[in-house]
């Protein structure tokens, strides 16, 4: 095997912890204030909140590949504006708030792009329309899947139909969900754990990972057509490739792809 497993081992080993410590960690914590939380209090109450459900699944899906500066200001604008709308988590007015409402406070609070209004207003019709059962939660709505063995790829399907979250952001938001809340998936699901950019879809193919993982694994024609919200092709091999090589090394899939963005984005200091 040309691809070395080694090299999976310090990239999910030391790199990794130094993306939770040195990247996760503190806005993880800035996360929680925006929302008058502490870490802890927001990390026990994920599930159950459904406002504080929202805001994590936000905090990863506006980061959309442009300036992260300009990404978290957008962001800011946004919990600000959901704060005073909802409540900070009144369900009644989260059932009543009319779309049109929101969207002109959020651009009055310069929430500039429309596809960033709309993202919102979509997640927000989406949980109020589907996840009733579930305390209007979408991080209980994954986790429910996940308990009861059921696929992520229905959850997945659901969610990159709301305007503005694709595959990227919404693999984002479910490998940091399952990060932080030390929860595992089977098998099959762990591609729905991959966000792809530049950077990891760089190494995956300058390593050899992906031709590696291409020339020991024939991928059939009915699996080619594997329906993910992605442009090329090319992200779903490295998806594939991450996940084989993880299981192949014994290391976790979630925190190798932390790893190898931390090195590659040059983000930590090791």
């Amino acid at each position: 095997m040309m691809y070395r497993l080694e090299e999976l081992n310090e990239l999910s080993g030391k790199y990794a912890a130094a993306y939770n410590k040195q990247v996760f960690q503190p806005y993880f914590i800035k996360e929680a204030e925006r929302v008058g939380a502490n870490k802890d209090e927001y990390k026990n109450k994920l599930r159950a909140d459904w406002f504080y459900a929202l805001s994590f699944l936000l905090n990863r899906t506006f980061f959309q590949g442009r300036n992260d500066e300009l990404s978290l200001i957008y962001l800011k604008g946004a919990i600000s504006v959901l704060q005073e709308q909802l409540n900070s988590g009144d369900t009644q007015k989260l059932l009543q708030i009319k779309p049109e409402d929101l969207e002109n406070r959020l651009k009055e609070d310069g929430v500039d792009k429309n596809t960033d209004r709309q993202m919102v207003i979509g997640a927000i019709n989406f949980i109020r329309k589907n996840l009733g059962q579930y305390g209007y939660s979408i991080v209980d709505y994954v986790l429910s899947y996940v308990e009861q063995g059921r696929s992520l790829r229905e959850v997945y399907n659901k969610i990159t139909k709301i305007k503005g979250i694709n595959d990227k952001t919404a693999t984002f938001f479910f490998r940091e969900l399952m990060f932080v809340l030390e929860k595992s998936v089977g098998a099959d699901d762990r591609i729905f754990l991959q966000p792809i950019d530049t950077y990891v879809r760089e190494y995956a193919k300058n390593s050899g990972m992906v031709s590696d993982f291409l020339s020991y694994n024939y991928i059939p024609s009915t699996e080619l057509k594997h329906g993910l919200a992605i442009k090329n092709d090319i992200d779903f091999y490295v998806k594939r490739a991450i996940v084989y090589f993880s299981q192949e090394a014994n290391v976790s899939s979630i925190k190798a792809n932390q790893g190898i963005w931390a090195k590659e984005s040059k983000r930590v200091r090791i």
